[in-house]
């Protein structure tokens, strides 16, 4: 084990190729410079407590495995990040992961924690290339997941937990802000205990432009931050334009805060914008909670949802949709571990949502939230992101499914 440590830099590696292993970095930060050639820095089973990263305008790869990092940062055009295995867990510094890329980045079986951002997407390209978050937990962080490019940013198999705004974010959400021109898909994830800034959305904000598409998520227990307020305890699609913006839901299942009064506006949902061009679709989705709607704004299609206990979300009475139910008939239990990366909440005997989802849309969903397989036992699938009786998918057992 070789500790080094300095005001500034403890590592400085400039072109050519370098692996760090055990190494202990209790102040400073590892940097590979690309700025005058190629490089490759990696670092592994290693304690840095400052910012571990690479600049430069050369290609670089940049990864780290099995090892604590304060912070994770690419800036440069041609930087590759991959992190495997990390806690990022600094001091309540800007960022976790701050990312100023063109090129991929990939973030596999981590936890990021304590940060004032929790991620930091950045880039000049139109088209840069794909951000793909697995496996990770986002837990106690002060401000949400921003981005400034465009590209695809996928969050499969996540966890935000008790991510609590602070001054600084006193009027953004506390887990994700999607902005314009910003592409966002996020799968098999879990929002629980998150308390967020004044706005439309507590936890996630939808901005005019963004493209968001969510399926077999569950959100439970989530609203604003103690002294502030807003429409939208859960989930707000804010647009205040004629900017065509995307947000569609499959296979969810939203709760509101039980500090939330049931007869508050908008406890899992608000919207925000003309149904003309905020295209909000939800689909198999259990809503238990209020939606809210300003001037114009609506859901503009909805297939084979349940709403409890109201009616205030504009489902049709067509097309499956099901709403006044009564708390009583969702017999969901708690949140627990009923298997898979997070936890979730499985429907028992008798509940509403059990084979009663409308089945077009459970094919392009044929894994729940814990990658079981649905339809169970080739009844119809069920309402929500779970599905009740199911197996686990052995060919995706391993979470490697390209």
């Amino acid at each position: 084990n070789l500790r080094l440590s300095s005001q500034n830099e403890a590592v400085l590696v400039s072109g050519g190729n370098a692996l760090l292993r055990d190494i202990d970095v209790p102040l400073g930060s590892v940097v590979g410079d690309a700025s005058s050639g190629a490089t490759s820095l990696r670092v592994e089973y290693s304690q840095l407590a400052g910012a571990f990263g690479c600049t430069g305008s050369a290609t670089t790869q940049c990864a780290a495995y099995a090892s604590t990092l304060g912070a994770a940062i690419a800036l440069g055009e041609n930087i590759t990040l991959n992190l495997a295995r990390v806690t990022v867990n600094g001091p309540a510094e800007v960022f976790g992961v701050y990312f100023s890329s063109n090129a991929a980045m990939t973030i596999s079986d981590s936890t990021i924690s304590g940060q004032r951002n929790a991620l930091i997407l950045a880039g000049a390209s139109p088209t840069p290339g794909d951000v793909r978050i697995e496996r990770t937990l986002f837990v106690g962080n002060f401000g949400p997941m921003v981005a400034m490019r465009g590209g695809r940013v996928y969050l499969d198999d996540v966890e935000f937990r008790d991510n609590i705004v602070d001054a600084a974010h006193s009027t953004q959400p506390a887990v994700l802000e999607a902005g314009s021109g910003t592409i966002w898909r996020i799968n098999r994830a879990l929002f629980v205990g998150n308390r967020g800034g004044s706005g439309e959305g507590a936890v996630v904000r939808i901005k005019a432009g963004a493209n968001v598409v969510m399926s077999n998520v569950t959100f439970d227990n989530n609203t604003f931050k103690t002294g502030l307020s807003g429409r939208g305890n859960t989930l707000g699609v804010d647009v205040s334009d004629t900017t065509p913006t995307l947000f569609w839901l499959f296979h969810a299942t939203l709760r509101r805060a039980s500090t939330v009064a049931a007869s508050v506006s908008g406890s899992v949902l608000s919207v925000v914008g003309a149904a003309s061009n905020v295209n909000v679709r939800i689909f198999n989705s259990l809503l238990d909670g209020t939606c809210a709607f300003g001037p114009g704004a609506a859901v503009f299609q909805a297939v084979g949802n349940v709403e409890s206990t109201g009616d205030t979300c504009g489902f049709p009475g067509i097309n499956n949709n099901r709403f006044n139910i009564a708390a009583v008939q969702l017999r969901l239990g708690t949140l627990g571990d009923h298997g898979g990366f997070s936890h979730t909440y499985l429907p028992a005997a008798g509940s509403v949502l059990l084979d009663t989802a409308t089945p077009n849309w459970c094919v392009g969903n044929p894994l729940d939230q814990r990658r079981y397989l649905r339809p169970a036992g080739g009844v119809a699938c069920d309402v929500g992101s779970v599905e009740a009786g199911a197996i686990p998918d052995a060919i995706f057992a391993n979470g490697f499914d390209g």
